[in-house]
């Protein structure tokens, strides 16, 4: 019989936190990068679709400089981190650079040893609510295990 091998989740994937919104930058429909939230999420997850590919808002550069925000790359998988919404456990895959909502935490394969997609359908199956502290997905998420 072959030996499992266990690695950490934390230890194959990187976590992307999400930045900070303020409305008055809300509502661009034009941008170089796209602002996922936690709505775009359920949208798409609404129409059965696995990649994010629009937005309801977008920014520019100047504005990811204001917010210092982290840009986050395509093929992370993203979910809401907090609320009810973590309970849906609705995942989505980034198609592009973009930002996401700091509701939203963002994982991504460390390298190509394993597939996003495969991230995506394991993460599918795991139910953050069993491991939130009161309303928000723990830091120690990278702990949880992945064989």
């Amino acid at each position: 019989m072959e030996d499992i091998k266990i690695k950490l989740l934390g230890e194959i994937c990187e976590f992307y936190s999400g930045t900070g919104f303020p409305k008055k930058f809300q509502g661009n429909l034009e941008g170089k990068y796209p602002f996922y939230k936690v709505g775009d999420i359920s949208k798409s997850a609404d129409e059965n679709k696995n990649f994010l590919t629009k937005s309801d808002n977008y920014v520019d550069e100047r504005i990811v400089k204001t917010l210092k925000g982290k840009i986050v790359p395509p093929k992370t998988i993203v979910f809401a981190k907090i609320g009810e919404a973590l309970k849906l456990n609705r995942r989505m895959i980034t198609s592009t650079e973009c930002l996401i909502d700091n509701n939203v935490l963002g994982i991504k394969p460390k390298n190509d040893s394993i597939l996003a997609e495969y991230i995506f359908y394991f993460m599918k199956f795991v139910k953050l609510e069993n491991y939130s502290e009161s309303t928000t997905v723990p830091s120690k998420l990278s702990n949880f295990l992945c064989k």
